[in-house]
């Protein structure tokens, strides 16, 4: 299914996973295509942010033309579900800076510069350690305010300025949970960038 199949409009909740998992994995496939395309950094970041920005538009308009059964529903969209779409953004502006960044440097400034940034996101992750143990714990105490839009708060230290532009499709905790999800990717890939200064993997495309 191509990123943008979210059809399956007026339908409940349940009946919307099969829906949403497809475009997901359409998401997903067209990401890796774009990954392996001869494309420069620049192209790949333009692609990358449109194709997770055609699949978050269905899928905010899939939300909104159908009803939650309940509350568990919608905190499982919003905690498990939307997150996965989202983060594709903020990897993709992460990793076209990171890339754009170290170009022909020599192997300690490289590997200096992919260390520094590891620890930048470890320090990410300790200034959020209350929610990213929570995050990664899969805690369930404080769902109801962190993932019902009926709890939404305008906590600038949880959403994204963006975000409520877009009230009927944000949360307090779903955009804290994207930045989890994201930095955890590129930690990922400054891991394989590092290990591919020894020669030890190809350099991640």
């Amino acid at each position: 299914m191509p990123v943008n199949g979210l059809g399956m409009l007026y339908l409940v909740f349940s009946m919307m996973l099969d829906a949403i998992r497809d475009g997901l994995k359409g998401l997903e496939g067209e990401l890796g295509r774009i990954a392996f395309e001869d494309f420069g950094p620049f192209e790949k970041f333009v692609q990358t942010i449109a194709a997770a920005e055609s699949a978050l538009k269905h899928l905010r308009k899939l939300v909104g033309a159908n009803q939650f059964d309940n509350a568990a529903d919608e905190i499982l969209f919003f905690k498990k579900i939307k997150p996965q779409f989202e983060c594709w953004k903020l990897y993709a502006v992460e990793r076209y800076r990171i890339e754009t960044w170290c170009v022909g440097g020599d192997y300690q400034t490289s590997f200096d510069y992919f260390f520094n940034e590891i620890r930048r996101i470890e320090r990410f992750f300790c200034n959020y350690g209350f929610y990213y143990r929570y995050y990664r714990q899969d805690d369930s105490a404080l769902d109801e305010l962190l993932f019902l839009r009926e709890c939404f708060t305008n906590d600038r230290r949880l959403i994204a300025s963006t975000e409520a532009s877009h009230r009927d499709f944000c949360t307090n905790g779903d955009h804290l949970f994207t930045r989890f999800i994201a930095s955890e990717k590129m930690v990922s890939f400054l891991q394989q960038q590092i290990f591919a200064l020894d020669g030890l993997v190809p350099i991640n495309r």
